[in-house]
């Protein structure tokens, strides 16, 4: 549910145990974004091999890796889904969120929104970090995706 700018940008530095905290001069809008993993996550990205540099999905230089368009124009030929943009990960992760009963603000936190439900006066005086909302959410949103993928009922 991340964007993609913030995935590449991916650094092991930003990773402890079940959280991530990506600082603000990674994210679109400039503020820290401390967020839940879930094992699942987890298994992943033990399989990503650590490099020199730090970064979880390096590029040919020492930049991120921000080959989206390539890979996603790659997938396509393999794949027939009508038209769908790189984006619709983002949609799809917070409608899931919705269909499996994640509160609003809670998707809102996950998805690193300032704006919504969290916005204005309740931005400004409610400083609660929500984070075990976030993993609560993490947990179930990953149970529903193990389950439609056929990896049985409950991650352990």
């Amino acid at each position: 549910g991340q964007r993609k700018g913030e995935v590449g940008a991916l650094r092991w530095a930003f990773i402890e145990d079940d959280v991530i905290a990506l600082p603000g001069d990674v994210t679109k809008n400039g503020h820290e974004h401390v967020f839940p993993i879930g094992d699942l996550t987890k298994a992943a990205l033990e399989t990503v091999r650590k490099t020199g540099n730090g970064l979880l999905f390096p590029g040919r230089t020492k930049e991120p890796w921000n080959g989206w368009y390539k890979a996603k124009n790659k997938l396509d030929k393999k794949v027939s889904i009508a038209h769908w943009t790189l984006h619709d990960l983002r949609r799809t992760f917070a409608t899931i969120h919705a269909e499996i009963g994640t509160p609003i603000h809670v998707t809102e936190k996950l998805l690193n929104h300032r704006s919504g439900t969290l916005a204005g006066i309740a931005g400004i005086y409610n400083r609660h970090t929500y984070l075990p909302e976030m993993r609560q959410a993490v947990e179930t949103y990953e149970n529903h995706i193990a389950r439609i993928v056929g990896l049985g009922q409950r991650l352990t």
